[in-house]
């Protein structure tokens, strides 16, 4: 019972700090975050058999719709399904980054800095409403970070890199890479750096057999999402879709490649003020990796100078931080919840932390506590930490009732088959909220210009101008010529947004 001990305590903690954190959760209305009821409302007309990208359009990753699919299968009217997910996510994220603290610090003080981490990381900015990509990928950047922690700090030792484990880690690429793959820089960097570890050891073989598993894993994991479009004859569409537009339309490219690097900066350091607990261990952590991290049997006096193997050891990890807030600031996007997939690099951090407590804690604990309390009591401050400074505290609480998705489904309700078009702007959870499937392939807004993406602005005012649907949403300034055939029978001010009506002649 006590070897699965740490499995369970990661899981309750992971619980309880998605529940005080993520408006999915019970403690809260409704996640009115657009991103997430946009991906959901995707996922459930998937399930109603329509297919993405071809039948109905959003720019995500394949498995970021399939653990929605999981989500709604759960509980079809309610985020609960979701915020399932999200503990569980949450909790292999928690339980990886115990794994790794326990590569070099005991049982009680991994226990206590975990909780630490879980409140740093569900209480931050960047996790917006819960939910979203990042969020879901952190398990994943979690797992990556513990084998190659687990290979540099065994210098090397080719059994901790076997090609189990590059294949495995070839597998959370390819998974990854189908949820977003601006994120991939973390594994491109992990390849990198296993690849001229196994140099500087002379396993040149090796090396390169071990790029072609890792590439393998990435193969297995693209063969779901290759099968469903390839059976629902959607290859072209998934590929237009979420390889062209995201790669050449959705970036904002500047032609200046000085410009282009200062905004990518810039963001990185407003994201890192933004979320100050995440960047100080981060990035502290990542300094302290080059400098005083164990790994491995270090040589001394003159073969230490000549050593290369020790030098890429030491920057395996600031090279992996690096690729991936590359990867992820390449489009130069200002979008805060970017910078969650950083937050498992707080693992480094924590540990010199959590070293320096170690060699006082015999001082500075008086004898008899037992550890137990103490992790209790670590444990409770976080939660405490988490309740109040999490970014959701304001909406914690509100009832279901007082939000615009209820005032809005209640009066669409009140038609017997009602029909919807959310028009200019994109969805909090309209559609959800009235419990029906979209017809329109378009049935939101996405974040392109009429000139990247003209086909879904047409399609918008064509369903408003034929007056296909019974309700139109409209945010802020309503078009003429969508006044002439709907009137306003609702607004809510504080959004500034109005539903409409058709008008009847």
């Amino acid at each position: 019972m006590r070897r699965y001990a740490p499995l369970f305590y990661c899981l309750v903690l992971g619980t309880v700090m998605i529940t005080i954190s993520s408006t999915c959760s019970f403690l809260f209305a409704t996640n009115s975050w657009s991103d997430v009821n946009c991906i959901f409302t995707a996922s459930r007309c998937m399930v109603h058999g329509r297919v993405l990208y071809r039948d109905v359009m959003d720019h995500k990753g394949f498995y970021l719709y399939i653990i929605n699919i999981l989500g709604y299968l759960i509980s079809r009217r309610s985020f609960l399904g979701l915020y399932v997910m999200e503990c569980l996510f949450f909790s292999a994220f928690l339980y990886a980054s115990y794994c790794s603290f326990r590569l070099y610090l005991s049982r009680f003080t991994s226990a206590c800095l975990l909780s630490l981490l879980g409140a740093a990381v569900s209480g931050c900015a960047a996790l917006e409403a819960g939910g979203c990509t990042e969020e879901f990928a952190l398990p994943f950047a979690a797992v990556s970070l513990y084998f190659m922690l687990r290979y540099v700090k065994e210098d090397c030792d080719a059994s901790r890199m076997n090609g189990r484990v590059v294949f495995l880690n070839g597998v959370l690429a390819g998974v990854v890479f189908w949820m977003k793959y601006t994120m991939l820089g973390l594994w491109f960097g992990f390849m990198a750096m296993v690849f001229f570890l196994m140099l500087s050891k002379k396993e040149v073989k090796r090396a390169f057999l071990s790029c072609l598993v890792f590439l393998g894993g990435m193969g297995a994991a693209s063969v779901p999402p290759l099968f469903y479009f390839g059976v629902n004859g959607a290859l072209k569409d998934c590929f237009q879709v979420y390889f062209y537009n995201n790669l050449f339309l959705y970036p904002a490219i500047n032609s200046d490649p000085y410009r282009h690097f200062h905004s990518m900066c810039s963001f990185w350091l407003r994201h890192g003020r933004e979320n100050p607990v995440i960047a100080l261990f981060a990035v502290g952590g990542l300094m302290w990796v080059l400098f005083c991290l164990p790994v491995g049997q270090e040589p001394t006096g003159r073969k230490q100078r000549r050593d290369a193997g020790l030098a890429i050891r030491r920057c395996v990890f600031p090279f992996m931080y690096l690729c991936l807030v590359t990867g992820i600031y390449w489009g130069t996007k200002d979008f805060r919840y970017y910078y969650l997939i950083t937050a498992p690099f707080m693992v480094f951090g924590l540990l010199a932390f959590g070293g320096g407590w170690e060699h006082t804690s015999a001082r500075l604990v008086p004898t008899g506590v037992k550890k137990g309390r103490i992790v209790l009591g670590v444990v409770t401050l976080s939660v405490v930490w988490g309740w109040f400074a999490g970014s959701n505290a304001d909406v914690r609480l509100q009832k279901w009732e007082d939000t615009e998705q209820y005032h809005f489904a209640s009066i669409m309700s009140q038609s017997e088959n009602p029909t919807l078009q959310v028009y200019g702007f994109m969805d909090r959870g309209f559609y959800n909220a009235l419990d029906i499937i979209p017809a329109a392939k378009y049935f939101t807004f996405i974040n392109f210009t009429e000139e990247q993406m003209p086909e879904m602005y047409a399609q918008q005012r064509e369903i408003v101008r034929n007056q296909e649907v019974e309700y139109v949403i409209c945010r802020e300034e309503i078009p003429s010529f969508i006044l002439e055939r709907y009137h306003p029978v609702s607004d809510q001010g504080d959004s500034e947004l109005t539903l409409l009506k058709r008008n009847e002649y």
